[in-house]
């Protein structure tokens, strides 16, 4: 239960998990197609099982079960934000999430020193949106199948920056939203 294994609001967590990641990757499929040319590779099916299943799920009990769970313990969570209660653990969770994906081609075994800019920006916004998931519910199923859903990215790796600040501008506003209905409803 303290790193987010837990079935607790799993209906909550499930339902919005899946309509936000719906909402997600339509956006993103259809702003991409705005700017290139949807270009469907070879290894789709491998892809999305290993996002899904093996990304999603990994990284989201690293980062969100544990790191955010530690740094929670550490850190009183201080900040309110429309229906969201979190502190610090979930703002450097977020920055770590953002570096981790930053270096992503970085290898100075074969002298290759490159950054992945963009993934870096784009992963603080959803490290973000991932944490309050988190903080939100209790449990790490929500920001699982947000983040699992993220597949389309790699099915269409050329979709600029302004798709993705466009699908988490859509997802924010959302996601605020259906936490103003959760607490409502007394999650």
């Amino acid at each position: 239960t303290a790193y987010g294994l837990t079935l607790n609001n799993w209906r909550f967590g499930a339902k919005w998990g899946l309509i936000l990641a719906l909402i997600l990757d339509t956006t993103l499929i259809f702003t991409g197609l705005l700017f290139t040319e949807l270009k469907i590779p070879e290894n789709a099916i491998n892809t999305i099982i290993f996002q899904l299943f093996l990304v999603g799920f990994s990284e989201e009990l690293l980062f969100r079960g544990y790191f955010q769970s530690r740094l929670n313990e550490v850190f009183e969570k201080k900040f309110h934000l429309k229906g969201f209660v979190f502190g610090w653990g979930l703002i450097i969770t977020s920055l770590l999430f953002a570096l981790a994906h930053l270096l992503n081609p970085f290898n100075p075994l074969i002298g290759q020193f490159d950054l992945d800019w963009v993934a870096g920006l784009i992963t603080i916004i959803g490290g973000l949106f991932f944490g309050l998931m988190r903080e939100k519910t209790g449990s790490i199923l929500m920001p699982v199948i947000v983040h699992g859903s993220m597949f389309v990215y790699y099915l269409n790796p050329t979709v600029p920056l302004l798709a993705f600040a466009l699908a988490w501008f859509i997802n924010g506003r959302l996601l605020f939203r259906v936490v103003s209905y959760a607490s409502i409803q007394k999650l």
